[in-house]
């Protein structure tokens, strides 16, 4: 479960950066004027932003390492597998007394008069 926690929020990690440059994109596409706006270099922006927004999304292949680095998609399979929890009857002898008793064992009693 750790191992799992711990891929999730590197996962979250890399959604938080891509969605931060999207946000700066934006910024830089909304101080921009009309003229500016008409320009070639706006829709370079704006093609940014949907490239941030789908690895974001999906996830993207890391340039430098060839490894998938995961977006929200793989966030929200994988937080489902934190929802499951497999709880067995634990059973020690000479504990204390078990919330769930120890149904296994049979005691006998004799009784002398």
């Amino acid at each position: 479960m750790r191992e799992n926690a711990a891929q999730i929020i590197t996962a979250i990690n890399n959604v938080q950066s891509w969605l931060e440059q999207l946000r700066a994109t934006a910024k830089q596409i909304i101080a921009m004027t009309d003229a500016q706006l008409g320009q070639p270099q706006s829709l370079a922006l704006l093609n940014d932003m949907v490239d941030q927004a789908n690895h974001a999304y999906i996830g993207e292949i890391d340039p430098t390492t060839g490894e998938m680095r995961q977006g929200v998609t793989w966030i929200h399979e994988h937080l489902q597998s934190l929802a499951t929890l497999t709880v067995t009857q634990y059973i020690a002898s000479g504990s204390p007394p078990e919330i769930v008793p120890n149904t296994n064992t049979t005691t006998a009693f004799s009784t002398s008069v």
